[in-house]
């Protein structure tokens, strides 16, 4: 009966060779360092393609941008994805309203999780978004 209880605190134990593989995938960062270096990738072609109108700080460590709307969120966003088929995510939609505000309002957040080409089209599908709502939020 105590061991039973005890073993209640830890859950289920792994077989030894079954540890020993676990050991060996989870000690191999190649796949964590080229995972690193495309998001590098992704974030740079990004962030330089909409530079002429669109100010974006990379962040340290992350698959997504945040970006500040030139005008209501969701109403970017709905504008965004009717235009151009890029969708992207309200920041009102993460966030609550407290206090009378929302701190998501205004930003969308951006996933840059489809290969760099494809980050390549999104940005420059956005770019052109952007030459036909004629605002420039730099």
């Amino acid at each position: 009966d105590q061991y039973r209880l005890y073993r209640t605190y830890h859950g289920c134990t792994m077989a030894p060779p079954v540890a020993r593989a676990s050991v060996a995938l989870w000690d191999d960062d190649t796949t964590a360092t080229r995972n690193r270096q495309l998001y590098d990738q992704k974030f740079a072609a990004f962030v330089a393609q909409l530079a002429p109108v669109w100010s974006l700080d990379t962040p340290p460590g992350a698959f997504y941008l945040w970006a500040k709307t030139p005008y209501d969120d969701v109403r970017f966003t709905r504008d965004l994805y009717a235009r151009q088929n890029i969708t992207v995510l309200p920041g009102s939609y993460l966030a609550r309203t407290a206090h009378g505000s929302n701190p998501g309002s205004g930003w969308v957040r951006i996933s840059l999780v489809a290969d760099v080409e494809d980050c390549r089209e999104a940005a420059h599908r956005i770019l052109r978004f952007f030459e036909t709502i004629d605002i420039n939020i730099s």
